[in-house]
């Protein structure tokens, strides 16, 4: 009997699978569509997650013409760059681990810092610490990267990364109830669930790679992973039409808060010349008074 073989058959056709000699019993992986991937369920996965997180930021982009702000972009920035983690994950079969991994972790930490700066300019204006965040970005990337390099990456790599994202997530939730409970906005109520469903799932990633066999990937294709995969399209969805909500409902807010100012000043203006006539005419009446007295 001969040992299987196992090479790679861009060049080929998927029939050669079926075509190949039984007497040599050789194995073909192909790789499917622009992907690389090793099977083709792979790349309409793929494929599907790129379209629910590059098409959803934009279209809730595009129906919050007239209201980009500093705030709204610094928001859609991180789903931008949310949406670059993504890329780079679906072209891990074609891009150096350095590039589909480590770079993609750190745009998931800046898309965090960008919309935490977005919701901490909805509660006061301050200047947003990007020296801070730059730091703290490039330290994420040399700790990634020494455990990538330290052939670390499913193990020790999995659980820095979860402990990160899982603290991050709750800092944005956190942020996101406080801006929740000033406007008393049901979008911004759904970006806090988003964030808080991201912080369990990746501590519960954790925990699983601390105390279980391995850790989790998100290719494992077990009820954990597939769950995760669910959550981050469903955040997708969240985090741009909730932040789309949250906007439109501040924008209304602001509308009804100016418009009661307008009537109060104007019952105001009202009330004063009221006040003016009575005035005027109790001096008319004190004249003629004081002529009739002195004639």
């Amino acid at each position: 009997y001969c040992i299987p073989r196992i090479r790679d058959a861009d060049h080929l056709p998927r029939c050669a699978v079926h075509n190949a000699c039984f007497s040599r019993m050789t194995v073909i992986i192909p790789r499917y569509a622009m992907f690389h991937t090793p099977h083709p369920a792979i790349s309409l996965l793929f494929a599907f997650g790129l379209m629910i997180l590059v098409l959803m930021p934009l279209l809730a982009w595009f129906l919050l013409h007239g209201h980009h702000d500093k705030k709204s972009q610094l928001w859609f920035a991180g789903t931008a760059l949310y949406a670059g983690t993504a890329l780079l994950f679906a072209f891990q079969y074609r891009l150096p681990s350095f590039l589909a991994f480590t770079t993609g972790s750190a745009l998931s930490v800046l898309f965090y810092f960008f919309t935490r700066a977005s919701m901490q300019a909805e509660l006061e204006d301050t200047q947003t610490p990007w020296r801070e965040y730059v730091y703290l970005t490039l330290l994420f990337v040399l700790i990634s990267s020494s455990l990538d390099w330290l052939n670390l990456r499913k193990t020790w790599g999995l659980l820095f990364n979860s402990v990160i994202f899982s603290w991050l997530a709750l800092i944005n939730c956190r942020l996101c109830l406080r801006v929740q409970r000033q406007y008393q906005s049901r979008g911004c109520f759904v970006l806090v669930c988003m964030f808080g469903t991201f912080s369990v799932l990746h501590a519960i990633r954790a925990g699983l790679t601390v105390f279980g066999s391995h850790g989790v990937a998100l290719l494992d294709f077990e009820l954990f992973s597939n769950i995760f995969l669910v959550c981050i399209f469903l955040a997708a969805i969240c985090y741009s039409f909730g932040y789309w909500g949250f906007v439109l409902e501040k924008t209304r807010l602001e509308k009804n808060t100016a418009t009661l100012k307008a009537l109060q000043a104007m019952e105001y203006q009202r009330a004063a010349e009221a006040v003016a006539a009575q005035l005027q005419s109790l001096v008319a009446q004190r004249d003629q008074i004081g002529h009739f007295k002195n004639p």
